[in-house]
C-alpha cells in the first residue's frame, strides 16, 4: 500500500489569447474606414488596452493505493485545485457561449471575438473562477476477484466498484450587452459570481442582491462493473459483463440558467445609451464602469433604444433554475469471446 502526493500548476496560456491593443482591433474591424470608423463621436476613447487570455491552474493530490494481493486491489485520492482565468480553454465550458453548454468544436469560442467582453460593469477584468472549476474532488476504485475453489482452473469473477465525489462548479450571472439575441454576454460581476435577480411584477423594476460564490451541489456517483469468464482452452475464453452507471440513478443539478435578461426575445444591455452599432462611443462606455441598474432599468440604456419602447428590461423567468442534471442510471451488457 503507497501514498503519493504531487503539486500540479499550469498558467501557460497566460497572455497568448487576443492581446494587443484597441486600436488594432478597430482598425482590423473596420479597414479602409478605420480612420473614421475609429474616432469618438463623444470624445470618450476606451482604454487602449485589452485584456489577455489567461487560464491558470494549481492543486496538489493525495493518493493512496493498494496493489494486487488476497484477491483485490484499489486506489483512493483526493485533489484540492483551483481554476481561475477569462479563458475556458480549447473546446469553451462557458453557458454563455452559445447559451447552452458551450462549445464541443476546438478553438470555436466567441470570448474574445470582442475586446469588451472580458470587462465587468466595474471597469475591469472579470476574471475570476472558471465552469470547471471543483476545489474538493474525492474518488476511488476496487477490483475484488472472487474465489472458486472447486472450478478455479476454469470460471473466474470480478467485481469492480468506482466512486466519485466532486464539490460543485461555480455558477456566472451573465447578460447581453450591446447587442442581443444570447450572443454577446459580459460577466457584469466577475467569473464565478451569481447574484439573486427579481423583478417586481407591477412596475417591471429589477432588483438584484450582492454577488457572492455560488456552486452547483456536490457531484456523487457510483458504478459497479461485474464480469464472468469462463475458460473453454488454453486461449479461449467466453466472458459476460455488465457496467452500471450511476447505479443508485442520483440526479444531482450541473447546471443552472444564468442569463439574466431574456432569452425569448431582442434584448441587451446598452451602457449610458449606446449600443454597439454606435462604434467607439459604445466601446468607451461598455469598458468603463457603468451602472448595472440603469442599464437594467431604464429604457435610455436598454434595447428600447432601438424600438422605441418603454420600461425595465424583462427578466428572464428560468434565470437561477436548473437547466442539466447528472445523466440517469444506464446498463450496458456485452458478451466477449477471446481467442
Amino acid at each position: 500500500m503507497t501514498l503519493t502526493a504531487a503539486r500540479l500548476s499550469s498558467s501557460s496560456i497566460r497572455g497568448k489569447v487576443r492581446t494587443g491593443r484597441f486600436l488594432g482591433f478597430c482598425n482590423f474591424i473596420y479597414g479602409a474606414q478605420s480612420a473614421a470608423a475609429c474616432t469618438s463621436s463623444s470624445g470618450l476613447y476606451p482604454p487602449n488596452n485589452t485584456i489577455p487570455g489567461a487560464r491558470s491552474y494549481d492543486g496538489v493530490e493525495f493518493r493512496l493505493t493498494k496493489s494486487h494481493a488476497n484477491n483485490w486491489f484499489g486506489m483512493f485520492s483526493y485533489t484540492y485545485s483551483k481554476l481561475r482565468g477569462n479563458y475556458t480553454g480549447l473546446t469553451s465550458t462557458d453557458l454563455a457561449d452559445g447559451g447552452f453548454g458551450g462549445r464541443n468544436s476546438p478553438n470555436n469560442s466567441r470570448s474574445f471575438d470582442e475586446p469588451y467582453f472580458s470587462w465587468n460593469d466595474s471597469g475591469n477584468s472579470s476574471s475570476g473562477l472558471l465552469p470547471t472549476d471543483r476545489p474538493n474532488t474525492f474518488k476511488g476504485y476496487a477490483y475484488y476477484e472472487l474465489p472458486w475453489t472447486k472450478f478455479s482452473n476454469k470460471l473466474t469473477t470480478d467485481v469492480g466498484v468506482f466512486q466519485y465525489f466532486y464539490q460543485g462548479s461555480p455558477v456566472t450571472s451573465y447578460l447581453d450587452i450591446g447587442y442581443g439575441g444570447s450572443a454577446w454576454p459580459v460577466e457584469p460581476f466577475n467569473r464565478g459570481e451569481w447574484a439573486n435577480v427579481s423583478q417586481n411584477p407591477t412596475t417591471g423594476a429589477i432588483t438584484f442582491g450582492s454577488p457572492s460564490v455560488f456552486r452547483t451541489p456536490w457531484y456523487m456517483q457510483s458504478d459497479l462493473n461485474f464480469q464472468q469468464n469462463y475458460k473453454l482452452g488454453e486461449q479461449k475464453v467466453l466472458s459476460f459483463s455488465a457496467t452500471f452507471a450511476n447505479l443508485f440513478n442520483q440526479h444531482s443539478v450541473t447546471a443552472y440558467t444564468e442569463q439574466i435578461d431574456t432569452q425569448n426575445g431582442f434584448t441587451f444591455g446598452a451602457p449610458n445609451g449606446n449600443f454597439i452599432g454606435n462604434g467607439v462611443a459604445f466601446y468607451a462606455n461598455a469598458m468603463r464602469p457603468y451602472s448595472l441598474s440603469s442599464v437594467l432599468n431604464s429604457p435610455a440604456q436598454d434595447q428600447n433604444i432601438l424600438f422605441g419602447g418603454t420600461g425595465p428590461q424583462t427578466l428572464d423567468s428560468l434565470y437561477k433554475t436548473p437547466l442539466f442534471f447528472q445523466l440517469a442510471r444506464t446498463i450496458r451488457l456485452a458478451v466477449k469471446f477471446t481467442f
